[in-house]
Protein backbone atom coordinates (compact mmCIF):
# COMPACT_ATOMS: atom_id res chain seq x y z
CA UNK A 1 0.00 0.00 0.00
CA UNK A 2 2.91 2.41 0.88
CA UNK A 3 4.51 2.00 -2.65
CA UNK A 4 0.99 2.65 -4.61
CA UNK A 5 0.96 5.75 -2.25
CA UNK A 6 4.50 6.90 -2.97
CA UNK A 7 4.08 5.99 -6.56
CA UNK A 8 1.13 8.00 -6.64
CA UNK A 9 2.53 10.77 -5.70
CA UNK A 10 5.57 10.74 -8.34
CA UNK A 11 3.24 9.91 -10.90
CA UNK A 12 0.96 13.60 -9.96
CA UNK A 13 4.32 15.35 -9.72
CA UNK A 14 5.14 13.84 -12.60
CA UNK A 15 2.12 14.61 -14.67
CA UNK A 16 1.95 18.41 -13.36
CA UNK A 17 5.30 19.21 -14.35
CA UNK A 18 4.98 18.16 -17.79
CA UNK A 19 1.40 20.19 -18.08
CA UNK A 20 3.36 23.00 -17.12
CA UNK A 21 6.52 22.61 -19.71
CA UNK A 22 4.33 21.63 -22.69
CA UNK A 23 3.08 25.16 -21.97
CA UNK A 24 6.73 26.38 -23.09
CA UNK A 25 6.97 26.21 -27.08
CA UNK A 26 10.04 25.11 -27.85
CA UNK A 27 9.88 22.43 -25.03
CA UNK A 28 6.68 21.07 -26.83
CA UNK A 29 8.33 20.95 -29.94
CA UNK A 30 10.99 18.84 -29.06
CA UNK A 31 9.10 16.56 -26.60
CA UNK A 32 5.90 16.84 -27.13
CA UNK A 33 5.70 13.17 -27.68
CA UNK A 34 7.00 11.80 -24.68
CA UNK A 35 4.45 14.72 -22.34
CA UNK A 36 1.04 12.86 -24.14
CA UNK A 37 3.30 9.56 -23.22
CA UNK A 38 3.04 10.76 -19.77
CA UNK A 39 -0.21 12.25 -20.19
CA UNK A 40 -1.64 8.60 -21.78
CA UNK A 41 -0.19 6.70 -18.88
CA UNK A 42 -1.10 9.27 -16.03
CA UNK A 43 -5.13 9.13 -17.52
CA UNK A 44 -5.15 5.10 -17.63
CA UNK A 45 -3.93 4.93 -14.20
CA UNK A 46 -5.90 7.98 -12.55
CA UNK A 47 -9.18 6.82 -14.45
CA UNK A 48 -8.80 2.70 -12.90
CA UNK A 49 -8.04 4.43 -9.65
CA UNK A 50 -11.26 6.67 -9.75
CA UNK A 51 -13.12 3.42 -10.65
CA UNK A 52 -11.73 1.34 -8.16
CA UNK A 53 -12.39 3.67 -5.38
CA UNK A 54 -16.08 3.99 -6.62
CA UNK A 55 -16.55 0.12 -6.63
CA UNK A 56 -14.84 0.10 -2.48
CA UNK A 57 -16.63 2.95 -1.87
CA UNK A 58 -19.42 0.58 0.01
CA UNK A 59 -16.79 -1.30 2.08
CA UNK A 60 -15.14 2.26 3.00
CA UNK A 61 -18.39 3.73 4.00
CA UNK A 62 -19.52 4.17 8.05
CA UNK A 63 -22.87 3.99 7.07
CA UNK A 64 -23.23 -0.02 7.23
CA UNK A 65 -26.92 -0.07 6.50
CA UNK A 66 -26.55 2.07 3.11
CA UNK A 67 -27.60 0.84 -0.01
CA UNK A 68 -23.96 0.39 -2.14
CA UNK A 69 -25.16 3.00 -4.92
CA UNK A 70 -26.07 5.23 -2.35
CA UNK A 71 -22.12 4.63 -0.90
CA UNK A 72 -20.86 5.22 -4.23
CA UNK A 73 -22.79 8.43 -5.00
CA UNK A 74 -21.97 9.95 -2.09
CA UNK A 75 -18.22 9.44 -2.35
CA UNK A 76 -18.74 10.70 -6.13
CA UNK A 77 -19.84 13.65 -5.02
CA UNK A 78 -17.36 14.31 -2.10
CA UNK A 79 -14.50 16.49 -2.51
CA UNK A 80 -12.12 13.91 -2.81
CA UNK A 81 -14.25 12.23 -5.38
CA UNK A 82 -14.31 15.52 -7.18
CA UNK A 83 -10.71 16.10 -7.25
CA UNK A 84 -10.25 12.62 -8.89
CA UNK A 85 -12.81 12.88 -11.31
CA UNK A 86 -10.64 16.09 -12.31
CA UNK A 87 -7.67 13.69 -12.88
CA UNK A 88 -9.82 12.47 -16.07
CA UNK A 89 -12.00 15.03 -16.80
CA UNK A 90 -9.16 16.54 -19.29
CA UNK A 91 -9.77 13.62 -21.68
CA UNK A 92 -13.58 13.73 -21.68
CA UNK A 93 -13.46 17.41 -22.40
CA UNK A 94 -10.99 16.77 -25.06
CA UNK A 95 -12.93 13.92 -26.76
CA UNK A 96 -16.58 15.31 -26.16
CA UNK A 97 -15.89 18.93 -26.37
CA UNK A 98 -14.07 21.40 -28.74
CA UNK A 99 -12.32 23.11 -25.67
CA UNK A 100 -9.56 25.76 -25.58
CA UNK A 101 -6.23 24.01 -24.96
CA UNK A 102 -5.19 26.26 -22.32
CA UNK A 103 -8.74 25.22 -20.10
CA UNK A 104 -7.37 21.63 -20.53
CA UNK A 105 -3.81 22.34 -19.30
CA UNK A 106 -5.32 24.30 -16.12
CA UNK A 107 -7.73 21.47 -15.35
CA UNK A 108 -4.46 18.56 -15.44
CA UNK A 109 -2.38 21.29 -13.17
CA UNK A 110 -5.60 20.58 -10.65
CA UNK A 111 -4.31 17.09 -10.54
CA UNK A 112 -2.03 18.60 -7.83
CA UNK A 113 -4.87 18.69 -5.27
CA UNK A 114 -4.54 14.90 -4.95
CA UNK A 115 -1.89 15.24 -2.89
CA UNK A 116 -4.53 16.63 -0.44
CA UNK A 117 -5.83 13.03 0.21
CA UNK A 118 -2.32 11.83 1.33
CA UNK A 119 -1.71 14.81 3.21
CA UNK A 120 -2.67 14.92 6.86
CA UNK A 121 -1.11 18.16 7.44
CA UNK A 122 -3.67 19.27 3.98
CA UNK A 123 -6.41 17.72 6.38
CA UNK A 124 -5.39 19.43 9.63
CA UNK A 125 -5.99 22.85 7.64
CA UNK A 126 -9.16 22.37 6.72
CA UNK A 127 -10.47 20.86 9.95
CA UNK A 128 -8.74 24.01 11.24
CA UNK A 129 -10.76 26.51 8.59
CA UNK A 130 -14.13 24.45 9.45
CA UNK A 131 -13.64 24.82 13.43
CA UNK A 132 -13.27 28.74 12.72
CA UNK A 133 -15.27 29.08 9.95
CA UNK A 134 -17.83 31.84 11.83
CA UNK A 135 -14.54 33.78 12.20
CA UNK A 136 -13.09 33.82 9.48
CA UNK A 137 -16.37 34.89 7.97
CA UNK A 138 -16.52 37.79 10.64
CA UNK A 139 -12.80 38.25 9.20
CA UNK A 140 -14.04 38.73 5.80
CA UNK A 141 -17.09 41.14 6.91
CA UNK A 142 -14.78 43.63 8.03
CA UNK A 143 -12.15 43.46 5.60
CA UNK A 144 -15.08 43.85 3.01
CA UNK A 145 -16.41 46.77 5.26
CA UNK A 146 -12.67 48.58 5.42
CA UNK A 147 -12.39 47.85 1.41
CA UNK A 148 -15.75 49.40 0.74
CA UNK A 149 -15.26 52.65 3.14
CA UNK A 150 -11.88 53.31 1.46
CA UNK A 151 -13.42 53.41 -1.93
CA UNK A 152 -15.84 55.27 -1.45
CA UNK A 153 -13.64 58.05 0.61
CA UNK A 154 -11.09 57.81 -2.63
CA UNK A 155 -14.00 58.25 -4.51
CA UNK A 156 -15.32 61.60 -2.78
CA UNK A 157 -11.31 62.77 -2.79
CA UNK A 158 -10.09 61.87 -5.89
CA UNK A 159 -12.81 61.60 -8.78
CA UNK A 160 -12.02 65.06 -9.54
CA UNK A 161 -8.21 64.71 -9.75
CA UNK A 162 -8.45 61.33 -11.20
CA UNK A 163 -11.66 60.80 -13.21
CA UNK A 164 -9.97 57.67 -14.98
CA UNK A 165 -8.94 55.98 -12.00
CA UNK A 166 -11.74 57.04 -9.33
CA UNK A 167 -14.38 57.70 -11.47
CA UNK A 168 -16.57 55.55 -9.56
CA UNK A 169 -17.10 53.19 -6.32
CA UNK A 170 -16.01 49.80 -8.34
CA UNK A 171 -12.94 51.48 -9.90
CA UNK A 172 -11.99 52.73 -6.64
CA UNK A 173 -12.67 49.45 -5.22
CA UNK A 174 -9.35 47.96 -7.43
CA UNK A 175 -7.04 50.59 -5.38
CA UNK A 176 -8.45 49.68 -1.86
CA UNK A 177 -8.04 45.90 -2.13
CA UNK A 178 -4.43 46.54 -3.40
CA UNK A 179 -3.59 48.94 -0.48
CA UNK A 180 -6.02 46.94 2.31
CA UNK A 181 -3.49 43.73 1.25
CA UNK A 182 -0.67 45.69 1.18
CA UNK A 183 0.18 44.68 -2.36
CA UNK A 184 0.52 48.23 -3.77
CA UNK A 185 0.98 47.45 -7.35
CA UNK A 186 1.07 51.59 -7.73
CA UNK A 187 -0.74 51.44 -10.85
CA UNK A 188 -3.29 53.59 -8.93
CA UNK A 189 -1.95 56.00 -6.43
CA UNK A 190 -4.30 58.88 -4.65
CA UNK A 191 -2.66 62.26 -5.43
CA UNK A 192 -4.27 64.59 -3.04
CA UNK A 193 -3.38 65.04 0.80
CA UNK A 194 -6.61 64.10 2.19
CA UNK A 195 -6.59 60.80 -0.29
CA UNK A 196 -2.76 60.17 1.16
CA UNK A 197 -3.89 60.67 4.60
CA UNK A 198 -6.87 58.10 4.19
CA UNK A 199 -4.62 56.31 1.89
CA UNK A 200 -2.18 55.73 5.15
CA UNK A 201 -4.79 55.07 7.45
CA UNK A 202 -6.33 52.00 5.20
CA UNK A 203 -2.71 50.61 4.83
CA UNK A 204 -2.34 50.35 9.06
CA UNK A 205 -6.20 48.96 8.85
CA UNK A 206 -5.16 46.30 6.48
CA UNK A 207 -2.27 45.15 8.16
CA UNK A 208 -4.30 44.61 11.22
CA UNK A 209 -7.60 43.04 9.45
CA UNK A 210 -5.31 40.71 7.58
CA UNK A 211 -3.47 39.55 11.23
CA UNK A 212 -6.56 38.48 12.46
CA UNK A 213 -7.80 35.29 10.00
CA UNK A 214 -3.66 34.83 9.88
CA UNK A 215 -3.69 34.40 13.41
CA UNK A 216 -7.33 32.33 14.26
CA UNK A 217 -6.10 29.80 11.83
CA UNK A 218 -2.27 29.49 12.82
CA UNK A 219 -4.33 29.03 16.14
CA UNK A 220 -6.49 26.49 15.05
CA UNK A 221 -3.75 24.53 12.71
CA UNK A 222 -1.45 24.51 16.27
CA UNK A 223 -4.62 23.43 18.40
CA UNK A 224 -5.26 20.51 16.09
CA UNK A 225 -1.99 19.12 15.71
CA UNK A 226 -1.23 19.19 19.45
CA UNK A 227 -4.58 17.56 20.00
CA UNK A 228 -3.64 14.89 17.21
CA UNK A 229 -0.08 14.30 19.07
CA UNK A 230 -1.95 14.14 22.31
CA UNK A 231 -4.12 11.17 21.10
CA UNK A 232 -0.95 9.51 19.35
CA UNK A 233 1.16 10.01 22.42
CA UNK A 234 -1.48 8.28 24.83
CA UNK A 235 -2.08 5.33 22.46
CA UNK A 236 2.01 4.70 22.47
CA UNK A 237 1.82 5.21 26.13
CA UNK A 238 -1.37 2.88 26.63
CA UNK A 239 0.54 -0.03 24.39
CA UNK A 240 3.81 0.36 26.69
CA UNK A 241 4.22 -2.90 28.48
CA UNK A 242 5.33 -0.87 31.53
CA UNK A 243 1.91 1.00 31.71
CA UNK A 244 -0.06 -2.24 31.38
CA UNK A 245 -2.80 -2.38 33.45
CA UNK A 246 -2.70 1.18 34.25
CA UNK A 247 -6.08 2.80 33.97
CA UNK A 248 -6.88 5.12 30.98
CA UNK A 249 -7.31 8.21 32.90
CA UNK A 250 -3.79 7.85 34.84
CA UNK A 251 -2.17 7.57 31.81
CA UNK A 252 -3.57 10.82 30.66
CA UNK A 253 -3.20 12.84 33.81
CA UNK A 254 0.48 12.01 32.57
CA UNK A 255 0.45 13.10 28.92
CA UNK A 256 0.53 16.80 29.66
CA UNK A 257 4.12 16.47 31.19
CA UNK A 258 5.84 13.52 28.57
CA UNK A 259 8.02 15.00 26.20
CA UNK A 260 9.46 13.30 23.01
CA UNK A 261 13.47 13.87 21.49
CA UNK A 262 14.21 12.46 18.24
CA UNK A 263 18.12 10.75 18.19
CA UNK A 264 19.88 9.92 14.96
CA UNK A 265 21.67 6.37 14.70
CA UNK A 266 24.87 6.22 16.62
CA UNK A 267 23.68 9.15 19.11
CA UNK A 268 24.18 8.89 22.55
CA UNK A 269 21.19 9.22 24.89
CA UNK A 270 22.61 8.70 28.41
CA UNK A 271 26.38 8.76 28.89
CA UNK A 272 27.77 6.72 32.05
CA UNK A 273 28.15 8.59 35.00
CA UNK A 274 25.36 11.60 33.67
CA UNK A 275 22.83 12.20 35.96
CA UNK A 276 19.53 10.40 34.98
CA UNK A 277 16.42 11.94 36.35
CA UNK A 278 13.84 11.66 33.65
CA UNK A 279 12.12 7.62 32.49
CA UNK A 280 12.56 7.22 28.61
CA UNK A 281 10.05 5.34 26.94
CA UNK A 282 11.20 4.28 23.71
CA UNK A 283 8.60 4.78 20.78
CA UNK A 284 10.30 3.99 17.92
CA UNK A 285 14.19 2.75 17.09
CA UNK A 286 16.18 0.34 18.88
CA UNK A 287 19.32 1.43 21.46
CA UNK A 288 22.12 -0.40 23.02
CA UNK A 289 22.48 -0.41 27.19
CA UNK A 290 26.28 -0.50 27.70
CA UNK A 291 28.32 -1.65 30.58
CA UNK A 292 32.24 -2.51 29.20
CA UNK A 293 31.68 -5.10 27.51
CA UNK A 294 28.30 -6.34 28.22
CA UNK A 295 25.20 -4.93 25.65
CA UNK A 296 21.61 -4.55 26.34
CA UNK A 297 19.17 -4.43 23.41
CA UNK A 298 16.24 -2.09 24.07
CA UNK A 299 13.48 -1.57 21.55
CA UNK A 300 10.21 -0.34 20.82
CA UNK A 301 7.90 -0.84 24.26
CA UNK A 302 11.04 -1.11 26.52
CA UNK A 303 11.76 1.94 28.66
CA UNK A 304 15.20 3.00 30.67
CA UNK A 305 16.26 5.30 33.40
CA UNK A 306 13.16 6.51 36.24
CA UNK A 307 15.24 7.47 39.38
CA UNK A 308 17.27 10.33 40.04
CA UNK A 309 21.07 8.51 39.78
CA UNK A 310 24.33 8.76 38.40
CA UNK A 311 23.98 6.73 35.47
CA UNK A 312 26.24 3.58 35.74
CA UNK A 313 25.34 2.51 32.06
CA UNK A 314 25.64 4.45 28.58
CA UNK A 315 22.66 4.37 26.41
CA UNK A 316 23.32 4.78 22.27
CA UNK A 317 21.24 4.45 19.86
CA UNK A 318 21.46 2.09 16.73
CA UNK A 319 18.75 2.92 14.25
CA UNK A 320 17.01 6.72 14.56
CA UNK A 321 14.93 6.45 17.56
CA UNK A 322 11.71 8.20 19.26
CA UNK A 323 11.41 8.64 22.59
CA UNK A 324 9.17 9.76 25.14
CA UNK A 325 10.53 11.80 28.04
CA UNK A 326 8.30 11.56 31.18
CA UNK A 327 9.21 14.46 33.72
CA UNK A 328 10.98 13.71 37.09
CA UNK A 329 8.61 14.89 38.92
CA UNK A 330 5.92 12.65 37.35
CA UNK A 331 8.14 9.98 37.61
CA UNK A 332 8.52 10.10 41.28
CA UNK A 333 4.67 10.18 41.56
CA UNK A 334 4.05 7.23 39.26
CA UNK A 335 6.61 5.30 41.60
CA UNK A 336 5.00 5.68 44.75
CA UNK A 337 1.70 5.15 43.43
CA UNK A 338 2.54 1.71 41.54
CA UNK A 339 5.13 -0.30 42.92
CA UNK A 340 5.03 -2.80 40.17
CA UNK A 341 6.88 0.01 37.83
CA UNK A 342 8.81 0.79 40.56
CA UNK A 343 10.01 -2.68 40.60
CA UNK A 344 10.70 -2.30 37.14
CA UNK A 345 12.80 0.66 36.51
CA UNK A 346 14.73 -0.77 39.57
CA UNK A 347 15.20 -3.75 37.49
CA UNK A 348 16.51 -1.49 35.09
CA UNK A 349 18.99 0.48 36.90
Amino acid sequence: MLCVRYGLFALILLNVATSVLSTVAELDAAHGTAFDAIENVSLFIFAAEYLLRIWIAPDESFRSREPAWRSRLRWMLSAEGLIDLLAVAPFVLSELMDVDLRVIVLIRLLRFFKFARYSPGFHSLVEAVRAERHALTACILILASVVLISAGFLYVLEHKAQPDKFGSIPDSMWWAIATVTTVGYGDVVPVTIWGRIVGALTMVVGLLMLALPAGIVATAFANIIARQNFVVTGGLIARMPIFAGIDASTIINLLPSVGTRTYGPGEYIVRRGETVTSLYLIAEGKVDVELGRNRQRLGPGDAFGGRPALAQRSVRTETVVKLLVLAPLEVNWLLESFPRIAAYITELL
